[in-house]
């Protein structure tokens, strides 16, 4: 039987290989905004975990602390400050 586009089967499914590579590109987009978001999370965490110490005279702070500092310094990374 001869291979067409219609009766091809590949790994994903009965994909043309620009709709394959469609896939493809979503995935490493939906890749690269999970890696930057995750790393933005952490900066922010660091930065209010730093800052709430320093605030509490380097003891260890309360949760309330810290999750207030976090959503602060988050909204500043993410408008870009």
């Amino acid at each position: 039987m001869e291979e067409t586009h219609s009766n091809r089967f590949n790994r994903t499914g009965f994909f043309t290989h620009a709709q394959e590579s469609v896939v493809q590109l979503v995935g490493t987009i939906a890749a690269t905004t999970a890696a930057g978001l995750t790393t933005a999370f952490g900066e922010a965490y660091i930065a209010a975990l730093d800052m709430s110490f320093v605030q509490n005279n380097d003891e260890p702070p309360p949760s309330e602390k810290v999750a207030e500092g976090f959503k602060t310094k988050y909204l500043q990374l993410a408008d870009g400050g």
